[in-house]
């Protein structure tokens, strides 16, 4: 994969020392292109998919800290010595890059029209987590035509082949492209705030994932869980979670887990400002050891086998399911 050695040697120099005794894993060199998933899925493909779980990281309403969430859980996940890929789903508006302190690249969008490979989009930001950059331009899962879709889902594949985790930061909002990556991921974490606005948008978003028009198909939603970011204290996450979960046990008969409660601190302004990740520039501020945290709740679900979808599918076979199947549905309207 491609580097960017004088804007991520910065931060690969704060993790060296930490995991520079670590093992390398044998599987961690980049996989041959794979062709764009059929319907069905190959057995070779979905194999392979078996490996890589996918988590979505998403929330209701924008401003809740959603990106710096996605990136430093995947820090995390790297650092316990997952092989992990953080993908920048906000089709159209991605910015984990910056917050990696990196230039304006190559991104998805090159991709998905052909004029790059993922081998010169992805970036290496240190050792076990690559980035794949999204960029600006990059229309909607359901907006592509059908060659450049092809080429999105056939990257998505190849991804999921050379990664162990894959976590995806998705847009902001109940839009078409974050219910179709939140509704086929193998664990979704829901983020809001303490505001009133944010927790009616968490729900608003679980809603739809699990009982609206996306959680209909035939796979639903592998799983969904409840992060409170910038909490006072542990008491009002808490309680913030007590209210979503009530809900979602009343009106959606689910019964919401607590991925984690993050505190409100000041290093996550300042990591922000600075373009540098909270948990590499301020490893032992409250926040970032909440975020480690929560990433000891995802890799708990990973070791036991909660968030394995059935089948085996990839992510790609599953979106290209649920995109076929409401294609199939506007065809039987006309």
């Amino acid at each position: 994969m491609s580097t960017v050695p004088d804007q991520a040697a910065r931060l690969r120099a704060l993790v060296e020392q930490a995991t520079r005794n670590l093992p390398a894993r044998a599987d961690a060199a980049p996989a041959a292109p794979v062709a764009p998933p059929a319907a069905g899925g190959g057995t070779a493909q979905a194999a392979a998919a078996r490996r890589c779980r996918v988590i979505a990281v998403a929330s209701g309403k924008g401003g809740v800290g959603k990106t710096t969430i996605a990136l430093n859980t995947a820090l995390c996940l790297a650092a316990e010595g997952v092989e992990t890929l953080l993908m920048d789903g906000d089709l159209g508006l991605g910015n984990a890059d910056v917050l990696c302190g990196l230039a304006p690249g190559p991104h998805l969008g090159h991709v998905v029209d052909g004029s790059r490979t993922l081998d010169e989009v992805a970036v290496r930001i240190v050792p076990r987590m690559t980035l794949v950059p999204c960029g600006s331009g990059v229309a909607g899962l359901a907006d592509l035509g059908e060659e450049a879709r092809g080429r999105l889902l056939g990257a998505l594949a190849e991804l999921e082949r050379r990664t162990t985790a894959l976590v995806i930061d998705c847009g902001a909002g109940i839009g078409r492209g974050v219910l179709d990556l939140v509704s086929q991921a193998d664990l979704a974490l829901v983020v809001t705030t303490p505001e009133p606005t944010a927790i009616a948008d968490a729900y608003a978003l679980i809603k739809c994932a699990v009982g609206g028009e996306a959680g209909r198909g035939e796979s639903g939603v592998g799983g969904v869980a409840l992060v409170v970011n910038q909490a006072q204290d542990v008491r009002e996450g808490r309680a913030v979670f007590a209210r979503v979960k009530a809900v979602c046990d009343r009106f959606l008969a689910l019964d919401l887990p607590l991925a984690g409660v993050i505190l409100k601190d000041e290093a996550v302004g300042r990591a922000v400002r600075a373009r540098r990740p909270l948990t590499l520039m301020s490893p032992g501020s409250r926040a970032a050891c909440d975020v480690r945290d929560l990433s000891g709740f995802v890799m708990g679900r990973m070791r036991g086998g909660v968030v394995w979808r059935g089948g085996g599918e990839g992510l790609a076979q599953r979106l290209w399911r649920a995109v076929c199947g409401r294609a199939a549905e506007r065809a039987r309207e006309i």
